[in-house]
């Protein structure tokens, strides 16, 4: 009868053993198969979320996505300004180059013509480098226009230099 005790001790430590084996190769297999499939596949697997945490998320994108959407339109409203601004500006100074070519030869009124004519480029290439300014600054962009061109166009003969 002790040998019968024994033997059933003796399968009891076997099944026991034999299912922490089995236990321990699921979990490897597992583990293994998804590892493949991610690699293969090209996701990750993760645990399902709960829907209120999804509508959750989803309404934290919807309003990062707004706001990105209106400063986008204010970034858009901003370079548009300053691009017709430029055009306008640019079809005044051809206008007077062209204007300046054919007058600025008469004798007398030549010289002043070039002299009023440079003095006013000057004013649209200043008022052009504070549009500019304007535009890095609505952009949020960290980097200015150079100081010193901005005093040089902006202030070509100034009294206390």
């Amino acid at each position: 009868m002790k040998w019968l005790k024994r033997l059933l001790w003796l399968c009891l430590i076997c099944v026991l053993l034999l299912t922490n084996v089995i236990t321990t190769a699921s979990i490897a297999l597992s583990s293994v198969l998804s590892g493949v499939m991610s690699a293969v596949l090209g996701r990750k697997f993760v645990p399902i979320l709960s829907p209120a945490r999804l509508r959750a998320e989803l309404e934290i994108v919807k309003s990062e996505n707004t706001m990105l959407r209106n400063r986008l339109a204010t970034h858009k409203e901003s370079v548009a300004r300053v691009g017709q601004s430029i055009t306008q500006r640019s079809k005044r100074l051809a206008l007077y180059n062209i204007t300046e070519a054919s007058l600025g030869s008469v004798p007398i009124a030549g010289v002043t013509i070039l002299v009023a004519g440079t003095v006013w480029e000057l004013s649209q290439l200043c008022e052009g480098m504070n549009e500019l300014e304007e535009l890095y600054f609505e952009l949020g962009l960290e980097e200015q226009p150079d100081s010193g061109v901005m005093e040089i166009v902006c202030n070509p003969f100034p009294i206390n230099r």
